[in-house]
């Protein structure tokens, strides 16, 4: 084995042993540990073809049989002998060294010539080297061949044909070997320069191959690097991503507080315009018309008058407290079901709407594979039931009075037995005394009549002032109830969208942690095969 050769077997060795060591860290080694073990195997398994052509095949057996025993780096030599009555091409095939084998007594073969004449117009690394055997009397060489060697030599532009003159005893024997010398020097520089070839080329196809894979691996991870940057990154180192992510979430953060406050501030607004006494569709306004214009109607009950306020539709007339609960049930009603539309993001006017809308897009700035913000819905539509606040019973109750009038049925009856004696004394006796007592009489009738009137409007004046007062206070009762379950409402759809953005951010922030782990750890291999690239690079020199 040359020098040079087992150096660069041995540097194979180390290179191979190192990458194994490093496969622990990096499995994928092994396509290069294949490689480099390839091209140790190929320094291993390294010849030298020397191709030895004549037309006699026991002359080239006693040539290579001398070689044989000439050179110490046998094992990196391979002869062949081969026919020249082969295809010019098959000679040439698989030879870094073409030895051709004539005797100069006999006259040149075409085939010989074109031999020597292929070995000087190919472009190939092959030298062609003539071995001219003849016996010792040099009056038996063939003047006409050496002619037309000379004529080939003096043409050797590429210096690829060399002659040699091998003197043979009577039984063509070598007889000389020391005539053989100036041969085997040539075919020693012949071979060296092939090995230092094979050696330059093979460490040249080592150096690119390494040069390469290194190449194509860090490539690969830095394209990794770039495609988890353009899917969740935007393209953005994880700082800056960082530093956006946080922005939009505050942002939006503060969207939906200053959104939610607005609509926390509609919601007591409406509430006070309901209760606006000074507003034509207010329902204290509403409230305090039907008071106004209601009527009395006396109900007996368990031998005892009461007074109801009324309302007298066209049709029909019911209790105030009805029509009141009705009246509020109604404004009440339509005033959640209004709420519950913006809340519920089905006016596409609404600010809540449109800020969900536009959420979306941002939420997508942030992350790709972030999940959208849907609506704030609740689990379930809350409802508004007065039944659920008051006991109307109490209410009714509170709609009525007892005609507080004192005249009884036996003061009437007295009353009328004074009137018939009056009048029975006036006619018998044609007396003023009996017409006084019927005029006194008929006075105390008619002042009665009037008095009950008159009580009956004072305590209508007087109810319709107590009932003003408590539904007053009902109103108002259900109006901050009605505005107090809006605002629960409110808040808890502000803490759903509140929950689902924290989701979100969370899950934005795990995502993130978990690119800057996979940016990381692809970073680390890329250093890693710089360093081992690095290291291989210092075993090659």
């Amino acid at each position: 084995m040359t020098p040079s050769l087992n150096k660069l077997i041995e540097k194979l060795k180390t290179i191979a042993s190192y990458l194994n060591s490093q496969l622990k860290y990096y499995p994928d080694y092994q396509q290069l540990i294949i490689r480099v073990t390839e091209i140790l195997e190929q320094c291993n398994h390294k010849k030298i073809t020397i191709k030895l052509a004549s037309y006699s095949i026991d002359f080239s057996e006693k040539i290579k049989n001398f070689n044989l025993k000439r050179y110490s780096l046998v094992d990196y030599l391979n002869f062949e002998i081969v026919d020249l009555n082969q295809e010019i091409e098959q000679i040439f095939e698989r030879c870094d060294l073409l030895c051709l084998i004539y005797n100069s007594q006999l006259p040149i073969s075409s085939l010989e010539k074109q031999l020597i004449e292929q070995a000087d117009l190919r472009q190939i690394k092959q030298a062609l080297l003539i071995l001219d055997y003849s016996l010792i009397n040099d009056n038996f060489i063939n003047q006409t061949n050496l002619d037309y060697v000379k004529k080939c030599l003096k043409n050797n532009h590429k210096q690829a044909i060399n002659q040699f003159l091998i003197r043979l005893n009577a039984n063509y024997d070598l007889k000389l070997t020391e005539e053989l010398n100036p041969y085997y020097q040539l075919i020693d520089k012949l071979v060296e320069i092939e090995l230092d070839h094979y050696i330059d080329h093979a460490f040249q196809a080592l150096k690119i191959d390494l040069f390469q894979y290194f190449k194509q691996e860090k490539k690969s991870y830095w394209q990794k690097i770039n495609s988890q940057k353009a899917n969740f990154l935007q393209g953005e180192n994880s700082e800056n991503f960082k530093q956006r992510l946080n922005q939009t979430i505050q942002k939006l953060n503060k969207e939906q507080q200053q959104i939610f406050k607005v609509l926390k501030q509609n919601i007591n607004q409406y509430k006070l315009n309901l209760l606006n006494p000074f507003i034509y569709d207010s329902l204290m306004y509403q409230v305090q018309q039907a008071i106004e214009k209601s009527e009395i109607l006396e109900s007996k009950e368990n031998n005892k008058t009461y007074l109801y306020l009324i309302i007298k539709e066209k049709q029909y007339s019911q209790k105030l407290s009805t029509y009141i609960i009705s009246l509020c049930q109604q404004v009440l009603s339509h005033w959640f079901e209004q709420e519950w539309d913006k809340l519920n993001s089905l006016n596409n006017e609404s600010n809540l709407y449109q800020f969900l809308k536009q959420t979306e897009p941002e939420l997508k700035s942030i992350n790709s594979l972030t999940p959208k913000i849907t609506n704030c819905q609740l689990l379930s539509k809350p409802s508004f039931e007065i039944n659920d606040f008051i006991a109307i019973s109490i209410l009714e109750e509170t709609s009525k009075t007892l005609l507080d009038y004192h005249y009884s049925q036996s003061t009437w009856f007295r009353l009328t037995v004074a009137l018939i004696i009056g009048l029975i004394i006036f006619l018998v006796t044609s007396k003023l005394f009996g017409f006084i007592i019927i005029v006194f009489q008929l006075i105390n009738l008619f002042t009665a009549q009037n008095a009950k009137t008159i009580r009956i409007k004072q305590q209508t004046k007087e109810l319709k002032r107590i009932v003003d007062g408590k539904y007053q206070s009902l109103v108002r009762l259900l109006c901050d109830r009605a505005g107090q379950i809006l605002i629960t409402t409110l808040e808890e759809a502000s803490q759903q969208y509140q929950i689902e953005l924290d989701a979100i951010a969370s899950k934005a922030d795990e995502q993130l942690n978990e690119v800057k782990q996979k940016i990381n750890s692809y970073k680390d291999i890329i250093n890693q095969l710089k360093q081992d690239q690095a290291e291989i690079e210092k075993l090659l020199l």
